[in-house]
């Protein structure tokens, strides 16, 4: 409130000052230019703020934030009558009629509310503005600041505008202030839910949506979407304490993902929601995100991630490849020749099977050049060591196609023995100069249900980070051990990776399976080799995966997994 306004609370109501006179002034003159725009003779107003006179006459109020304001005509009923008959166009000897002469009334106050609000009240914000009231007395509002009446000549009849103004009570500025409040704070949500870029929806005890933001709309497909059963757009929700899956926010199981319906075509889709009552009712806000777009990147990023891994032992593999290679080139190029000495030997002695004489010299000649014995012995063992190598190319090529093989982003039976000894072959080179390897495989383990590829990345990671950790803790000292080994344990397979390295400090212990952490030197760890491990075997096979660590010791890891998706361990 301005401190002029304050100045005027201390005046006598009916005293004329500036501000009273300019105030009711304008809301007159206001008045008197509309009715004279209709061709009514009007004059004045004139003099200064008189007092309200007591007659009937209508009022209508207008409220601001802080102050509230009344405005309205009172005059004698036979004048307000007249002035109502030339407002309506009527002539001055109709007959009174009552609803007639209120209903024109109270349009000649809205007349004046306008004028105020237009006139005196243009920058203020959410004017509340009330129904205009017929009333036999002037009313007298406590707590007025200001209040006073002008007269206003209209068709040679003397009215009176009136106009009073006082300060809201503190109650009712509370209630102002609170509802203020309230009406930004749901903007402000509103505007929080048209951004989103996820579903947010509101949905009853029946499971009928009752409300919706554009991204869920968008969602589904649809342009109404209030009203529609939820059921229908993802079936497998249903009311309750809490219908969301726990974990659904991390599920990296594309196998347990809901499935919505958009126009007629189903999609994966995660859900979260949350209870809460309103007058009585359980009520559930649930936010909803298409995963079309992102399962399709994390099977590229898996795929991706494997061709990362071949690529970084690509230069092992290429040398595993190339040593038999060699020896197989080696023995080749000696059968090679050992078969040129034999096909002379045995053209110099085909004249012998037809009974023609052999040469005497040409066949010792021959036979000094050739050490039949020697060869005898040798290339049957070239041979064999031929076939060995070829072997050996073939088993490293088709561990590496298996590795590399994408399973489609589908679960199917896993042989995780078969598992092991490929992911094995793949890293050979990170592990033949610094560890003996060794396989305690359990025979005939049961399938499991999983993601073969995602099972080949977890038994190449553990393997490369056992052969690093047994490289820093021996430097030189002789070839460590890793035992890789498989078992059947309570309904589960589990796999463990055992190492004599040089174990996991313990200030590194509570993050070897976060994201991008790592210990080792620049150039050897990305940090993701164990956070691709958990989220392979806690998100997608829902298994379990611990370490048992001693600094300077080694480390074995645990990894076990259900056999049927999902299920318990």
């Amino acid at each position: 409130m301005s401190d002029e306004v304050t100045a005027l609370t201390q005046l006598e109501p009916t005293t004329a000052t500036d501000e009273l006179t300019r105030w009711l002034g304008a809301v007159a003159s206001g008045m008197a230019d509309i009715l004279a725009s209709m061709g009514l003779e009007v004059s004045g107003p004139s003099g200064g703020p008189a007092p309200i006179p007591d007659h009937p006459g209508s009022h209508i109020s207008l409220e601001t934030t802080t102050e509230s304001f009344l405005v309205g005509l009172a005059a004698p009923e036979e004048s307000l009558w007249r002035v109502a008959c030339a407002f309506m166009g009527l002539p001055d000897d109709e007959p009174f009629d009552r609803t007639m002469h209120i209903d024109a009334t109270c349009e000649l106050a809205n007349i004046l509310a306008g004028n105020l609000r237009d006139m005196l009240l243009p920058d203020e914000p959410g004017v509340l503005v009330g129904l205009p009231t017929y009333v036999g007395g002037a009313l007298h509002p406590t707590g007025t600041i200001l209040r006073g009446a002008l007269p206003l000549t209209v068709m040679g009849v003397e009215l009176y505008v009136v106009a009073q103004r006082y300060a809201l009570p503190p109650a009712r500025l509370e209630f102002l202030r609170m509802t203020a409040e309230l009406r930004n704070r749901e903007a402000r949500l509103q505007a929080i839910l048209n951004a989103a870029v996820d579903g947010v929806l509101t949905i009853d005890d029946q499971g009928r949506v009752e409300s919706c933001n554009p991204a869920g709309q968008a969602l589904f497909g649809l342009e109404q979407v209030v009203g529609v059963d939820f059921r229908t757009l993802v079936p497998t929700w249903a009311p309750g304490p809490n219908p969301s899956r726990s974990g659904d926010l991390h599920n990296q199981d594309p196998s347990n993902d809901r499935v919505a319906i958009r126009r007629g075509n189903s999609f994966p889709i995660e859900l979260t929601s949350t209870a809460f009552t309103r007058n009585d009712r359980t009520m559930y806000a649930v936010f909803a995100r298409d995963l079309t777009e992102r399962r399709r990147a994390e099977a590229q990023l898996r795929h991706a991630q494997k061709l990362e891994a071949i690529g970084q032992l690509a230069a092992g593999i290429a040398h595993e490849i190339n040593t038999p290679l060699q020896f197989v080139g080696d023995n080749t190029r000696f059968v090679q020749q050992a078969s040129d000495e034999l096909l002379k030997l045995a053209r110099t002695l085909a004249p012998v099977a037809n009974g023609a004489p052999v040469d005497a010299g040409d066949l010792k000649h021959i036979l000094q050049k050739v050490d039949v014995e020697f060869l005898a012995e040798e290339v049957p063992r070239a041979l064999d060591e031929t076939l060995d190598g070829i072997t050996r190319v073939a088993d490293i090529v088709s561990a590496m196609k298996a590795f590399a093989r994408s399973d489609g982003n589908q679960r199917t039976a896993v042989d995780i023995n078969v598992v092991v000894e490929t992911s094995v072959k793949v890293c050979r080179n990170e592990w033949k100069d610094v560890a003996e390897l060794e396989l305690e495989l359990t025979p005939d383990l049961p399938m499991l249900d999983g993601y073969r590829s995602q099972l080949h990345q977890v038994i190449l990671n553990l393997v490369v980070n056992a052969a690093h950790a047994i490289h820093d803790a021996r430097r030189g000292a002789g070839p460590g051990r890793i035992v890789v080994r498989t078992r059947f344990v309570d309904e589960a397979v589990e796999i463990q990776v055992e190492d004599n390295g040089s174990g996991i400090p313990e200030a590194a212990r509570s993050r070897v399976f976060d994201p991008f952490f790592t210990t080792k030197d620049v150039g050897r760890g990305t940090g993701q080799g164990l956070s691709i491990v958990w989220s392979a075997v806690v998100d997608a096979h829902h298994g379990h995966v611990r370490f048992d660590t001693a600094s300077g010791v080694g480390t074995t890891f645990f990894v076990r997994l259900p056999l049927a998706a999902g299920a318990p361990l």
